[in-house]
């Protein structure tokens, strides 16, 4: 999330103005960012309340993407090879 805004900060020094997007493919990490403070979630970073308030104050934008179009699963899972080719 800091690279994005960092990138999205060095974009204005050139003269261009991005919307940043967050792609999750998870209802529950898209409802925590979604709303401010801890909530009934009972072990959170302070990473996750950095982010909720960029997304409440519309700095990025939080978009579902369905988890088997997610290229972030190429680090976190064993995909098969025909996934890894499409990402």
């Amino acid at each position: 999330m800091s690279a994005l805004i960092g990138y999205k900060n060095m974009m204005l020094d050139f003269g261009r103005e991005l919307k940043p997007r967050l792609f999750v493919d998870s209802t529950a990490s898209k409802g925590i960012l979604s709303r401010r403070g801890a909530g009934k979630v009972r072990h959170i970073d302070t990473q996750t309340l950095w982010a909720q308030q960029f997304v409440t104050d519309k700095v990025v934008a939080l978009c579902k993407v369905l988890g088997t179009e997610n290229p972030a699963d190429l680090g976190t899972k064993h995909v098969d090879a025909s996934t890894l080719n499409k990402h």
